[in-house]
């Protein structure tokens, strides 16, 4: 704003961050000043989402050139912040991908979000207890855990289940312990009996020398035979039949 310090001529004051700039007077009479005029939001007080932005100090007062914007993956209800530590981040579940807005978009049902702050629909994932099928390629739906299988974290995906021998590198519904799959129908589980046979996780999974071609784990592998106690056991080579 314009100033008189002590009888000096006047001088102008530029509010540049937490800083006041004063202008030389040969300047401002050199060329005519012009004052910036606020932008219309800033007229209105900055609404929500939006905070106090570029400021002037004019005849000792301070005024609101314009306003900022909350960045995306942030929000805010309250209108006329003075600055951008009020935008809070969207919470677990919702997204924005829109800077000053005033509230988060929730993720469609049965999906959330593996961190706070999202910015895109697409870090929607499916929730716990469910999971993404493998088809159609782009489903943006999530199914219900199929019986005998755990979905126990989020983003479990039907196309991440590993293949026999290979190791998962996303979450993927896998057998319960007492249950089993086969790589061809990896969400049809089978229950084994006994529990042990079958300790769960990925198809093919089976208990220790149990052969996993077979439903439920129920015979030894090849080369061993099932002791007394249930226990697959090597065979010695010495054996007897009874007729």
């Amino acid at each position: 704003g314009l100033q008189n310090m002590q009888g000096r001529d006047p001088v102008l004051l530029m509010h540049v961050g937490d800083k006041h700039l004063p202008i030389d007077p040969a300047e401002v009479a050199a060329a005519p000043f012009v004052y910036p005029m606020p932008t219309r939001e800033a007229r209105q007080g900055c609404l929500a989402g939006k905070f106090r932005g570029k400021t002037m100090l004019v005849l000792g007062r301070e005024r609101v050139l314009e306003c900022d914007s909350c960045m995306a993956g942030r929000y805010s209800e309250v209108p006329g912040m003075e600055s951008a530590v009020g935008c809070l981040r969207c919470p677990a579940g919702k997204y924005q991908d829109q800077p000053g807005s005033s509230a988060c978009t929730p993720c469609p049902a049965d999906h959330v979000t593996l961190f706070l702050e999202s910015t895109a629909a697409s870090d929607c994932v499916c929730a716990p207890g469910t999971y993404r099928p493998a088809t159609p390629a782009n489903a943006t739906t999530c199914l219900p855990c199929p019986e005998g299988l755990s979905c126990g974290v989020a983003n479990a995906s039907e196309a991440a289940i590993p293949r026999p021998g290979q190791a998962a590198t996303a979450p993927f519904p896998e057998a319960l312990p007492g249950a089993m799959t086969f790589a061809d129908a990896p969400l049809d589980a089978f229950y084994c009996e006994p529990q042990g046979n079958c300790p769960g996780g990925a198809p093919g999974t089976c208990g220790t020398h149990r052969d996993a071609s077979v439903i439920a784990c129920a015979s030894c592998a090849e080369g061993y035979y099932e002791d007394a106690d249930g226990s697959c056991a090597q065979c010695t080579g010495i054996g007897f039949a009874v007729f």
